[in-house]
């Protein structure tokens, strides 16, 4: 079977929290995941790869995400 869809989930300190939600997210969906860090630390990924979790992880340098506000 292969996968029909690409979850990409932002991640700012996540460690906390990212086992559940992909443990949520493979229970219900078969999909790619991939993982966008803007953390400055690398907790999040020590989490992933302590419990062997594979998803596709990008680690940017900075955060970089934007708030979008209407107008």
């Amino acid at each position: 079977m292969s996968t029909n869809i690409s979850i990409i989930i932002p991640a700012y300190n996540e460690s906390e929290n990212i086992e559940i939600l992909l443990k949520k997210i493979k229970e219900n969906i078969r999909s790619h995941i991939i993982i966008i860090d803007d953390s400055n630390n690398n907790l999040t990924k020590s989490v992933l790869k302590k419990k062997k979790i594979k998803v596709t992880y990008i680690k940017r340098n900075k955060k970089m995400g934007t708030i979008v506000t209407g107008k």
